[in-house]
């Protein structure tokens, strides 16, 4: 472990994060922060705040798949958020590890993707659900800024 940071500490971020727009990236991976204080910052913090595009939290207690998969997905809508205003983001700050994680096949098939164990096929399908479309067109974008 790095630090020692604790839910005290992500609350105190949470507050900061609410007024502060300037931040672009946080790193509190290997902390001591649990499940409460991950959502605490996720969802009272980071989802008023459009500038964070990079939160690394890995390494901790609390960090579990589904809040990766919570932060991954905050992080790419923010970089959308960011390129919609027609802002530059630098690309130190863009980090394909935290916005990453592993899709079932099923879904990447449903979505028209190929996914990264299978072979690539002559033919796709067309992607179907609306919803879908604007994700992957957002995971799309945040790729190619890459």
């Amino acid at each position: 472990m790095r630090n020692r940071l604790s839910d005290g500490f992500a609350r105190q971020l949470k507050e900061a994060l609410l007024v502060d727009k300037y931040l672009k990236v946080i790193n509190v991976a290997g902390n001591q922060i649990t499940e409460y204080g991950m959502k605490l910052i996720l969802k009272l913090g980071l989802l008023e705040n459009s500038s964070v595009v990079g939160f690394d939290a890995r390494l901790n207690p609390g960090t579990t798949e589904k809040i990766e998969k919570q932060f991954s997905l905050c992080m790419l809508k923010n970089i959308e958020k960011q390129r919609s205003k027609g802002l530059d983001i630098n690309p130190k700050y863009i980090r394909p590890e935290l916005y990453s994680f592993q899709i079932p096949m099923a879904f990447t098939r449903g979505l028209g993707l190929r996914h990264a164990n299978e072979k690539k096929r002559k033919s796709q399908s067309p992607i179907s659900k609306r919803g879908s479309q604007k994700s992957v067109k957002m995971v799309a974008r945040a790729q190619s800024q890459l």
